[in-house]
């Protein structure tokens, strides 16, 4: 009995393994949100965006964007902040490495602190656009 179970176990990872050397597996893999425009921009889905902290120090505001990139050669930078009524707009700009990089496959954190500045009383909505589409957001009170 032991053994059926095994055997069952083992033909889908032989056809997997199988597959992916073969190619067949990860030339197919990539989510359509995630293609590539002409400038090698890398339009992500929110898994880029592990978490955000909004923190008031002195009536100051900060936000702490968090992201995991899946190796340390992709490279996100913050283009800028847009204020819109109450919602508080956070660009950033993703790029992959180019294909022929080679690269250490282990995933990297970054973080990056935002002054938001003194906000008034109210209720507000942080979003964060990465390639000019918005991939996250929170709401907020003041």
């Amino acid at each position: 009995m032991k053994i059926i179970k095994i055997m069952v176990m083992l033909i889908p990872l032989i056809l997997i393994v199988s597959c992916i050397q073969e190619g067949e597996v990860s030339k197919g893999s990539k989510q359509p949100s995630e293609q590539l425009n002409q400038s090698n921009s890398y339009y992500p889905s929110t898994k880029l965006v592990k978490d955000i902290a909004i923190l008031n120090f002195n009536k100051e505001w900060i936000a702490i964007v968090t992201f995991e990139l899946p190796t340390p050669c992709h490279n996100i930078s913050f283009i800028g902040i847009e204020f819109e009524k109450n919602n508080i707009n956070l660009f950033f700009e993703y790029k992959k490495p180019p294909k022929n990089q080679v690269c250490i496959q282990v995933i990297e954190q970054y973080n990056q602190t935002i002054d938001l500045g003194k906000l008034k009383s109210g209720n507000y909505t942080l979003n964060i656009f990465i390639n000019e589409k918005k991939v996250w957001s929170r709401k907020f009170s003041v």
